[in-house]
């Protein structure tokens, strides 16, 4: 009836009645989900606030949205009122709904926002989606509990992390007069409630004053307990005394210089990808002591890919919270598919927020320089985009002569090649393009590669450009203007450090295929031409050196410089003499006796023995009974068998299935079961996932669902409305209801008895998720068989509960220490970026270098409590590494406040 009164008189669609609510706020309180859905779909506001008669400035119209795509809407939360941002329960529809007006800080009737709905319902993802674009986070609710009051009852630690990084305000206080601090209900042992105090505590929330009562020790000011800490990280060796002597060293050094001659303020912004979120949190830690935006603070910013990308943002009048805005975007609509990424959306995004047609010679402060790769060229070359004239232009344009391309008498050895342009043609998105072109995740921006190949830390390029401009403009008579080059600070921020682990591993991927192989040898030749040219790239060493010297005053001999040419020349020729006399090693098709010696028979005798096996060895070593082995070997046969070969003969069927099985009852390395099958490693690697997928083939399956999935060919969900005692319908409702219960204990009985759940899948997401996949599948079909039932889960195997309570746990908690644990990441290969991450060196030789000038130096870098990619997605792993740079900010407040009040001396 609803569309039909809407279509007769669409203008009372949004009529306030007596009580002020609109048709929409009454369909809400009547607990009509139906009627809610029309009165959206004919055209009602969604942003008309309840009561207040009000006028929204942009009316949310998602009727569009709702027919076209048919979102996710939880209509259990209709009748609280609000809009369909608080009840939408993905992540995708609370972007939707926002870019179509829908307003993101509306109240429904309790006084709550979408937020507060979020957090409530444990949704992280929506959560960060909301808060990421600008939600309030701090309004308080009828009762004035803010978002983080009603996080820290709950138990997902992530959410609170989340709150904490985009800014809510840790000493809110509700009606009550309770900080959230106060609010928790900590047990003070390892629970999650325990693990969220010390998020709180961690970043700064202050304990109660001593003048209010019911505190516990958690937040009483006498109170000494901070909740649970996580793990310690592994780390690298320190050099935190050496570091406090070359800091102290500068500062004395300092002292000794007129400090009307420093007047330049630096800072430094390291590359890192999607981690130039925690460039942004140590920045807003450090505007927040400073009082002031944090760009003002500085004469020079420089930065190398994603801090490239940041330095440019802030200097185009971007906020610290817009450029955080802008990260997660980047993370929602650029890292989409595979690798390499298509950069379309990251270029978009770029324009969107820099201008497109914006030049570097527009941005008059602070000074940049922006750090890329020039790779058109052998050997290849460190460019800087600036907005400022280079010291060769200076002197050029002094002299009125323009740049030499060689030396007298070279001109026929000179290469041709295109000058970058200059900073009045420049396009600033385009340097950001350029210098965040990372191998391997995006395509190359023209010529430019991303300039963390090659200083990843930009401090000390940075300090070599200071250096020569000085002297350019000092020559030049510009010596006011040399005197903004003469630093009085240098400030190096990171994008965190990882944890050290152990690698056993470090060979390149082996080849499946003639085209793989063509591939493999392509991409050695590339990067191994890359690797010796940068190894060989020793000019940048000694441009630095040189610089670093006339800093320290000391006299420099260009004439001992090696000649770099003939260097690289004699290199190359000796690498191809070795692999000139390089001899070739013979081959052989069977590398070991037992592969060599293996035959159809000998495999089907090994197995025959264990199959009549009277001690039911046989059921123990697959996990069910040997009639059930037959039968899904009868299943699939047809799929998984192999011909013989003129050289080989083909392995059975039943020993493929039985490996597959040992593999997954065990969890055994392929290594492990290459010994006992005398089959190799690289052959189990391919039988166990095909022998997997051909068993999720003919064992059938559904998925059970509650009433927010869509209904499709293998989701079971619940009946909608209310039903009748002893219907059907509600009789299916109540076991789908049941079955939640059920998976705490499938699970368990599953990892007992499949024990490869017990330790790291060391498996890619495709085939973890066939095995695991597999794995239910078996489950299931195991409970069901009557010869393998009593094997699988004999009696009193699960739980048993009554009215809802647990009287009896299953014997599977007998077995299940560890399954549920966190699970510790497994080693991997050193990633192609490897150089990047290591920026100790680096680091070390800056704050070497500032000591002997004179020039304090600050580094931050937070410690991660994992290695997070450059390209990561999940919104837990980032709030996570977020809240480990503010802890980490917090615990250098110290240092910070000293910062501080360098950056706002009066004397500048």
């Amino acid at each position: 009836m609803a569309p039909a009164l809407a279509s007769k008189n669409p203008s009372s669609l949004n009529v306030y009645n007596k009580q002020g609510y609109t048709p929409l706020h009454t369909a809400c309180l009547a607990d009509a989900p139906d009627c809610v859905r029309a009165l959206m779909l004919a055209g009602a506001d969604v942003n008309l606030t309840a009561a207040k008669r009000s006028t929204s400035l942009l009316p949310g119209i998602v009727g569009d949205l709702l027919q076209d795509n048919q979102p996710k809407l939880y209509q259990q939360d209709m009748k609280h009122g609000g809009t369909p941002l608080h009840w939408a329960i993905s992540r995708e529809v609370v972007v939707a709904l926002v870019d179509k007006n829908c307003d993101i800080n509306a109240l429904n009737f309790d006084g709550r926002t979408a937020l507060h709905i979020m957090v409530l319902r444990g949704r992280l993802e929506c959560a960060t989606a909301l808060l990421s674009r600008g939600a309030e986070h701090s309004i308080g609710d009828n009762e004035g509990n803010t978002p983080l009051h009603l996080a820290v009852k709950q138990t997902n630690v992530a959410i609170v992390q989340a709150l904490i990084v985009f800014g809510a305000n840790l000493e809110a206080k509700n009606k009550m007069g309770n900080t959230p601090r106060h609010t928790l209900p900590t047990e003070m042992s390892n629970s999650n409630y325990d693990k969220i105090l010390y998020v709180l505590h961690a970043v700064g929330a202050k304990r109660c004053p001593p003048e209010v009562s019911g505190c516990r020790p958690s937040c009483s000011a006498r109170g000494d307990y901070n909740g649970v800490p996580p793990p310690p990280v592994a780390r690298s060796s320190t050099r935190d005394l050496v570091s406090q002597m070359l800091s102290v060293a500068a500062m004395e050094r300092a002292a000794c210089f007129d400090t009307s001659q420093k007047q330049g303020r630096l800072l430094c912004l390291d590359g890192g990808g999607i981690r130039g979120l925690v460039l942004v949190q140590v920045l807003l830690s450090l505007e927040e002591a400073v009082g002031r935006p944090i760009v003002e603070c500085f004469d020079w910013v420089a930065g190398t890919s994603t801090g490239g990308i940041l330095a440019l943002g802030l200097a185009s009048g971007k906020s610290l919270r817009e450029c955080q805005r802008v990260y997660f975007r980047l993370k929602e609509y650029a890292f989409i598919g595979m690798r390499p990424y298509p950069s379309d959306a990251l270029e978009a995004i770029l324009k969107e927020c820099l201008g497109t047609e914006t030049v570097m010679s527009d941005i008059q402060h602070p000074k940049l320089m922006i750090l890329a790769l020039l790779a058109d060229r052998k050997p290849v070359d460190l460019h800087v985009f600036r907005n400022y004239k280079s010291a060769q232009e200076i002197l050029d344009e002094h002299n009125g002569t323009t740049s030499p391309r060689a030396e007298a008498g070279d001109q026929a050895s000179v290469v041709s090649l295109a000058q970058p342009p200059p900073p009045s043609e420049q396009l600033v998105w385009q340097a950001a393009r350029a210098t965040g072109a990372a191998p391997s995740y995006f395509r190359a921006s023209g010529r430019y590669l991303d300039g963390g190949l090659m200083g990843n830390n930009p401090t000390l390029d940075v300090l070599t450009e200071l250096t020569e401009l000085n002297l350019a403009l000092r020559a030049t008579g510009q010596h006011e203007e040399a005197k903004k080059t003469n630093l009085k600070v240098v400030v190096s921020c990171g994008t965190g450090l990882i944890p050290v682990s152990k690698l056993k591993d470090i060979d390149v991927f082996k080849p499946e295929s003639l085209w793989d192989t063509a591939r493999l040898a392509c991409g050695l030749s590339a990067i191994g031409g890359l690797l010796v040219d940068q190894v060989v790239q020793s000019m940048l060493v000694l441009v630095r050196c040189n610089t670093y010297a006339r800093r320290m005053d000391i006299e420099t001999v260009a004439a001992a410089a090696i000649n770099l040419f003939c260097t690289y020349k004699y290199y190359l020729s000796v690498y191809r003499n070795r692999v000139i006399k390089k001899k070739w090693r013979r081959r052989r098709w069977w590398m070991l006796t037992i592969h060599r010696n293996r035959t159809k028979n000998s495999m089907e005798n090994q197995f025959a023995e264990l199959y009549a096996e009277p001690s039911g060895e046989f059921n123990n070593f697959v996990r069910m009974s040997s009639s059930d082995f037959e039968y899904l070997l009868q299943k699939i046969s047809p799929t998984i068998a192999k011909k013989d070969t003129d050289w080989r003969d083909a392995i059975p069927v039943k020993v493929r299935l039985a490996v597959t099985l040992r593999y997954l009852a065990t969890g055994d390395s392929y290594r492990s079961l290459h010994y006992l099958f005398k089959i190799s490693s690289q052959v189990i690697s391919i039988i166990v996932p095909e022998v997997c997928l051909a068993l999720n083939n003919v064992l059938p399956y559904v998925f059970l669902a509650d009433a927010a999935f869509a209904l499709s060919t293998h989701i079971m969900k619940p009946f909608p409305g209310h039903h009748a005692l002893g219907t059907p319908e509600r009789l299916f409702n109540q076991k789908l209801s049941s079955s939640r219960v059920a998976v705490e204990n499938t699970f368990g009985i599953m990892s007992s008895v499949f024990r490869i759940f017990k330790k790291p899948i060391p498996l890619n997401i495709t085939k973890a998720s066939l095995i695991t996949m597999t794995c239910v599948l078996l489950h299931n079909f195991l409970r069901k068989s009557k010869t393998s039932q009593h094997l699988y889960s004999p009696p009193n195997s699960e739980d048993k509960y009554l009215n809802g309570e647990l009287i009896q746990p299953g014997s599977w908690r007998q077995n299940y220490t560890g399954t549920f644990d966190p699970l510790q990441p497994i080693p991997r290969r050193a990633p192609a970026c490897a150089a990047t991450q290591s920026d100790g060196r680096v680091v070390d030789r800056a704050r070497a270098w500032c000591s002997a000038i004179g020039v304090p130096y600050y580094r931050f870098s937070p410690q991660m409590s994992k290695d997070v990619a450059m390209d990561e997605k999940n919104d837990e792993t980032l709030v996570t590494m977020l809240w480990e740079a503010q802890m980490y900010m917090y615990s250098h407040r110290d240092r910070v406040a000293e910062l501080a009040a360098l950056l706002n001396d009066t004397d500048h």
